[in-house]
């Protein structure tokens, strides 16, 4: 393709979507990027106001070396640009220039490998099926630019401007990735595993950005132990997430903040657990979302005592990282309980001892302490339910959390891979 073939595909908003689709697939989709946001300029012509506060932004995105759509242009093309700039200088034209810079750049390094792909393959079946089609994905505006994005949240950082895939088949993608990365950086003590080089890794900036693909994933498409196993999933993932961004393995004020943006909604920690999979508790006398809150059309029907079992929490020695399956939840709830049980309780004398943690959802297991040991040792299955049998168990205690922090490496080394699919 020529320069001018490239422009007319360009213009073609079904064109666009689909080289969009494949420039996600390399390193080069801040280039066409860049080309919307100009032709977004060129669209607002007659509104001054606006021309100057998306040419500033254009000049954030795409001119500050920290950006991360930060494109190398001339420095023919930055001086003039930045002339007309200190000189206050906005037109709705002013990036034409870097506009036709942009597109020789594409149609040199991207349109080749464009014209090999399953994306052009598809554009042109449909467009020669019907060349009246509307956009296939996403709009422009629902673009998520860097300088708009919430701090907090961790997988808006790259727009998705494409057709996301299914949910389960997103979840399961980003968990292969996540647990590959942490196989091959993995150290027998967390404190010592290298998350800087892993942060600055291919495959870690790889998997960041594939993240993203959880804005827009439709949450109506899951049903039953679909919604209840993406929640769980979904939770580790964060998870695991957070830790590697902040390495905040007892920092509660971030594992608290951080987030994810998945179908349009905002997903932390807190919410996922207590909003989603802990139907909706009450927290300070109300419930957890409020009625007109979007995100409980998601929340279980009834608590599972057992998700405690299965979602991460390194404070008190829930470490074992895996993907859960809907059609096979059940059991493997019931194993992680035998498995985790192990390592969260302690029985000393007459008294079995929990993380300090743990007391603020033990009521999940029963309302009295007759019923949270009954039910913890149908759940355990081991010495220490023989001992619940018995009746030598009298009472609850609780211990602090850093107690068993010492231990955590070696539980987190034996438990990290296993039960993997």
């Amino acid at each position: 393709m020529e320069s001018y073939e490239v422009e007319e595909l360009l213009k073609d908003p079904l064109g666009t979507e689909y080289l969009r689709e494949h420039l996600t697939t390399t390193t080069n989709s801040e280039y066409l990027f860049f080309y919307t946001k100009v032709e977004e300029l060129h669209n607002n012509d007659d509104n001054d106001e606006e021309v100057k506060k998306l040419a500033n932004k254009i000049y954030k995105l795409f001119f500050q070396e920290k950006s991360t759509f930060y494109i190398q242009f001339t420095q023919e093309l930055i001086s003039t640009i930045m002339e007309d700039i200190e000189e206050d200088i906005f037109t709705s034209f002013m990036y034409d220039d870097a506009q036709e810079y942009v597109v020789e750049f594409i149609t040199n390094n991207c349109i080749q490998s464009f014209l090999e792909s399953d994306s052009y393959n598809e554009y042109k079946t449909r467009k020669e099926n019907d060349p009246n089609l509307e956009k296939k994905f996403a709009t422009l505006e629902q673009a998520i630019c860097i300088s708009e994005r919430n701090s907090n949240t961790l997988n808006d950082i790259y727009p998705c401007n494409y057709k996301p895939r299914k949910p389960l088949i997103v979840m399961n993608d980003l968990l292969t990735s996540l647990i590959t990365i942490l196989k091959l950086n993995f150290s027998i003590n967390l404190k010592k595993i290298n998350f800087e080089k892993i942060k600055k890794s291919f495959s870690y900036q790889k998997f960041t950005k594939a993240t993203s693909e959880l804005q827009k994933v439709d949450l109506n498409l899951l049903k039953g132990n679909e919604i209840f196993t993406f929640f769980i999933n979904l939770y580790n993932l964060l998870y695991i997430h957070i830790i590697i961004e902040d390495q905040a393995f007892v920092n509660i004020k971030t594992i608290k903040t951080r987030n994810y943006i998945v179908n349009g909604l905002e997903f932390k920690l807190d919410d996922i657990l207590n909003g989603i999979l802990r139907s909706n508790q009450k927290v300070n006398g109300k419930n957890y979302f409020s009625e007109n809150d979007l995100r409980k059309q998601f929340s279980t029907e009834n608590v599972d005592p057992r998700i405690h079992f299965a979602l991460l929490n390194f404070q008190y020695g829930i470490s074992l990282i895996k993907k859960y399956e809907p059609q096979t939840i059940d059991e493997e709830l019931k194993e992680m309980a035998k498995i985790q049980t192990n390592t969260m309780l302690i029985v000393k004398k007459n008294a079995i001892y929990l993380p300090l943690d743990t007391n603020i959802f033990l009521n999940d297991f029963g309302q009295n302490n007759q019923q949270i040991m009954g039910n913890l040792s149908e759940l355990s299955k081991n010495d220490v339910f023989l001992k619940m049998k018995k009746n030598e168990i009298k009472k609850i205690q609780f211990f602090k959390n850093q107690m068993i922090f010492s231990q955590l490496s070696l539980h987190f080394n034996y438990n990290i891979f296993t039960s993997q699919k």
